[in-house]
């Protein structure tokens, strides 16, 4: 590192020395090791002279990194010798710099303070050159963050409206309208916040495969009759796949009936299996009594 270093005092680049530059507590400094390499004195030297001058080189001049910033530097510099250090580096501001080749009172170390004032004024410039398209770059970054902000906020909004809003009252599924169908039984099976009980007494496990769509923690009840093609094989493996589902047998019910959160009734058109493959409705029952006898009966 310190060959490396040397050629800069021979070859005059301003970037080697602008490489050397970081940005330490919104400062521009220099380690204290590399500016003994440009000053052809020993990091011992350096330091020592900081310290019997300490009074030329107040807090702004010159600090110490803490374990956390060396750690960073290391991390973030390919030039690895940083990490072989015993003791934690002092940094040097440009003005730090400049009370430093006064103290040493070297001709090496005049020089090279030239070489590095001049680097750091470009870097200054460059700074007050690019403020203004920085700001104006920030300020867009602001905007583009406001907005994203609002679009989430009125997102949810609308989904939340969405949530809330009333099924329509009566729903016709033509034939052959299978996705449709799924769609309308889908999302009524997902309205349910606390219960879900589905009078079929003639289906098949297509009633599973819809009630599976329910949303977690809602208590799932099937009431289902002799002649219902559902296998308990089948719902033994929804149970194990799905949680529970409480299955009771029902034979007085010609109707079908899907009761969500023992509030809200709706007559189905015909058992879950046929939604879509013949004409299908789905009617939300309003008149109270009715709804209160099957709500008793069976929610």
């Amino acid at each position: 590192m310190k060959e490396e270093l040397t050629q800069i005092l021979e070859t005059n680049d301003e970037k080697e020395i602008k490489d050397l530059i970081y940005t330490f507590r919104d400062k521009q400094v220099m380690l204290d090791s590399d500016i003994a390499v440009m000053f052809n004195v020993k990091t011992e030297r350096i330091n020592q002279q900081m310290k019997r001058n300490i009074n030329r080189f107040p807090s702004d001049f010159c600090f110490q990194l803490t374990t956390s910033e060396f750690k960073n530097l290391t991390l973030q510099n390919a030039r690895t010798s940083y990490g072989g250090r015993r003791s934690l580096p002092y940094v040097f501001t440009e003005q730090g710099i400049i009370a430093l080749a006064g103290v040493l009172k070297s001709e090496v170390a005049d020089q090279m303070c030239v070489k590095i004032s001049r680097v750091f004024v470009k870097m200054r410039h460059a700074l007050i050159e690019y403020a203004e398209p920085l700001k104006y770059i920030s300020q867009i970054h602001g905007e583009v963050i406001e907005f994203k902000e609002y679009t989430i906020k009125k997102l949810d909004e609308a989904f939340d409206r969405i949530g809330k809003l009333e099924p329509k009252k009566e729903v016709l599924i033509l034939d052959g309208q299978w996705f449709d169908a799924y769609k309308a039984i889908v999302r009524l099976i997902e309205r349910a916040k606390v219960s879900i009980v589905l009078v079929d007494s003639y289906g098949d496990k297509t009633a599973l495969e819809y009630l599976s769509h329910r949303n977690e923690g809602v208590h799932l009840t099937l009431y289902k009759g002799d002649r219902s093609k559902v296998k308990n094989l089948e719902i033994e493996t929804f149970r194990k796949q799905y949680g529970e589902l409480v299955v009771k047998p029902y034979n007085a019910s010609h109707n079908r009936y899907l009761i969500l959160d023992s509030e809200e009734v709706y007559d189905l058109g015909s058992s879950l299996n046929s939604a879509g493959g013949k004409i299908f409705t789905i009617t939300k029952l309003e008149i109270k009594e009715v709804r209160e006898v099957l709500i008793k009966l069976f929610g």
